[in-house]
């Protein structure tokens, strides 16, 4: 998905090559530090993945101390890296997102256990009240039910960062 921002990718300098091994090397102890949290949490795997929530946030925050305005801006600039300093902190950073990746597998693998039994064909399904996208108002399972004969799709997307 393009939002249409041309980047131009240009040699590294010296400079620029400190400056991405530096973000490679901060990116990795940022998610090392919250998958070490997820990792040593006894809670329920359900209040454990929201563990992963600030990840994002905090590694915007990496780049942006470094005046890099986006991970495009970022993966744009790596494109042109050859420097080895850069390309072992960014295998660093490679495999502590591989390690994110697992535990976050091994999460939802954990929650899907504590799941409800599907229903069967004509059981009703639970309650429940969710924002609809198209008019972005408030709508309740009882309500598309209420509308006459239907079917109810639920889609949840996921994105990991």
């Amino acid at each position: 998905m393009s939002d249409g921002t041309v980047l131009m990718v240009q040699p590294t300098t010296p400079s620029t090559n400190k400056m991405l091994a530096a973000v490679a090397t901060e990116l990795s102890c940022v998610v090392k530090d919250v998958v070490t949290q997820v990792e040593q949490s006894t809670e329920e795997p359900g209040l454990r993945v929201k563990k992963l929530g600030p990840l994002i946030e905090r590694q915007r925050a990496v780049l942006a101390a470094h005046g890099v305005k986006s991970f495009k801006e970022y993966d744009s600039l790596l494109a042109s890296a050859s420097d080895a300093e850069v390309l072992a902190a960014c295998q660093r950073l490679e495999k502590e997102q591989e390690k994110w990746s697992s535990v976050l597998a091994g999460l939802e693998a954990g929650a899907n256990l504590n799941c409800a039994q599907p229903l069967k064909l004509g059981e009703a399904g639970p309650e429940f009240r969710l924002l609809e996208a198209a008019s972005g108002s408030m709508v309740s399972l009882s309500q598309l039910l209420s509308e006459g004969p239907s079917c109810v799709v639920l889609v949840w997307l996921r994105h990991f960062g």
